[in-house]
């Protein structure tokens, strides 16, 4: 029905994969080239016209697909028409959809493709750092910040550019603070880049705030955990991060 069909076959073909893309690991329904295959039909549904759930569910599968390989996360960033549809529903007003669509995005963010994107003249890194800020939706939360985690590892010019926020400092104190240690992490790991990676300037930006007197709280709370029957294991790699 995809490669030759009418055109309700195809879109009922696309909708099955993503279907198959979301309750399947990709590696086995999806192995070798054909991960960079499904690319494609996946993004046809990304369409504005079809239905919030095929948006969803494309979503959905682009995002396990773009945790696959590189190889998939290129055919995806590459094709500058599948990449735009992604990131222009991440300003969706559908909660399921907006937040499939950053997870999408966050994944993508270990490619160093869309970290040269992010590096261009544009407001993503920004965006990224307001979503940090969001206090609606926790999972949106995890993904912008583990977005923004890769990127300033990566690029000392994503490191600048998180200060086109005006609210940069304000979103990453909200990380640091939140009550998910998955966060905390993803937030630790930002401003540790911005310190390590950002460069001199950044650095002293990053320093001059109370930025690090929260880190050095964490570091203590962690130190506490250590005597508890169960120590935390992601409050311990906090403690890591934030004392390097």
């Amino acid at each position: 029905m995809e490669v030759d069909g009418t055109e309700k076959g195809m879109r009922n073909a696309d909708q099955a994969l993503s279907r198959i893309g979301i309750t399947q690991d990709p590696a086995i329904a999806f192995p070798g080239n054909r991960s960079c295959d499904i690319v494609r039909p996946l993004c046809n549904l990304l369409n504005a016209e079809f239905s919030g759930i095929e948006n969803f569910e494309a979503l959905m599968a682009l995002g396990n697909l773009a945790g696959l390989n590189e190889s998939t996360r290129k055919r995806i960033i590459k094709e500058s028409d599948f990449i735009m549809a992604i990131e222009n529903y991440m300003f969706e007003d559908h909660q399921l959809i907006r937040r499939a669509a950053v997870q999408v995005f966050c994944n993508l963010c270990s490619s160093p493709l869309q970290v040269k994107r992010c590096e261009g003249k544009n407001d993503k890194v920004k965006y990224a750092v307001l979503l940090c800020g969001d206090d609606e939706d926790v999972e949106v939360v995890k993904a912008a910040s583990g977005a923004l985690a890769m990127l300033t590892a990566q690029s000392k010019k994503c490191c600048e550019k998180v200060f086109d926020s005006t609210q940069w400092l304000e979103c990453l104190l909200n990380l640091l603070a939140n009550q998910d240690y998955e966060i905390v992490l993803r937030g630790a790991a930002v401003a540790k880049s911005m310190v390590t990676v950002g460069g001199e300037v950044t650095a002293e930006k990053v320093l001059a705030t109370e930025v690090m007197e929260v880190l050095q709280a964490l570091i203590m709370k962690a130190k506490l955990d250590e005597g508890s029957y169960e120590p935390n294991p992601t409050l311990q790699r906090i403690k890591k991060i934030s004392n390097d």
